[in-house]
């Protein structure tokens, strides 16, 4: 189902994901391993700054990474939820038209004999039992639709837009909402219409988990890769500034001597 498809569909993407994740982490664990003392030496500044450009460019696929499975997930979190609501809507008013429709006992009007009696084909085939289709003095009923932007993410990719507005509710002026279901009531219409509020809220639950889930992996990644970012920078900066004091200090020139 769509709860099947939302969770599948996530952990596909992230799953993609932390293969490329992996590749760049190694790929930045090993240029930072590379920075030994000996880079320090001002004559080596070339291949300090060839390093710093390779880790600038495994950031920069770190960032296309995560901002690509970013768009991924919160594509599934729009599409998923949107498409669920809507079959559970067209599922809900076509049950209840087909039980808007179905002949029940109070539909039925016949003249048979009394329990017992047993009366003769002939008899039947004069259309002894008549059906009435149609509601028979059910009263009508416009039952609520299903809530608006409770699953509806906001501008910030990671909320959702809890309006509290439901596009079914009750008219005031007595013109049918659009999405309600113009109806009757009865026992089977209000169990339906439960049982469907029942799987909407299932779903809803399934999702805002997943969602918050999610934006923690989204987090921790960035989090992981900003604290790489922050080491390399300390120990680049480091090199850079002791090859900066030697280059100030040479020291003593061959053949000259010290100073007692």
């Amino acid at each position: 189902g769509h709860r099947g498809a939302l969770q599948f569909r996530i952990a596909s993407s992230w799953q993609r994901f932390t293969e490329g994740w992996k590749a760049v982490k190694d790929k930045q664990w090993s240029l930072l391993d590379s920075l030994s003392p000996q880079l320090a030496d001002p004559n080596r500044a070339a291949e300090l700054e060839a390093l710093a450009g390779q880790y600038s460019q495994c950031v920069a696929d770190a960032a296309g990474l995560l901002a690509r499975v970013r768009e991924e997930i919160l594509a599934v979190f729009r599409e998923v939820p949107a498409a669920f609501v809507e079959a559970l809507g067209q599922n809900a008013k076509a049950i209840i038209h087909v039980v808007d429709t179905t002949p029940r006992p109070a539909h039925i009007e016949t003249d048979e004999p009394p329990l017992g009696e047993r009366p003769s084909i002939k008899r039947r085939t004069r259309g002894c039992v008549k059906l009435t289709l149609g509601p028979a003095q059910l009263p009508e009923r416009v039952w609520h639709d299903l809530p608006a932007g409770e699953m509806e993410l906001a501008p910030d990719g990671w909320t959702v837009v809890l309006s509290g507005e439901q596009a079914g509710a009750p008219p005031a002026d007595g013109d049918v909402p659009q999405g309600s279901i113009s109806s009757y009531r009865s026992e089977v219409h209000k169990g339906l219409i439960a049982r469907r509020d029942v799987c909407y809220e299932e779903f809803k639950v399934c999702f805002l988990q997943q969602l918050e889930a999610t934006r923690g992996w989204v987090r921790d990644a960035d989090t992981d890769g900003a604290a790489r970012a922050g080491l390399w920078s300390r120990r680049v900066g480091e090199l850079r500034s002791c090859a900066a004091l030697a280059g100030e200090n040479p020291g003593p020139v061959e053949g000259e001597e010290e100073e007692e």
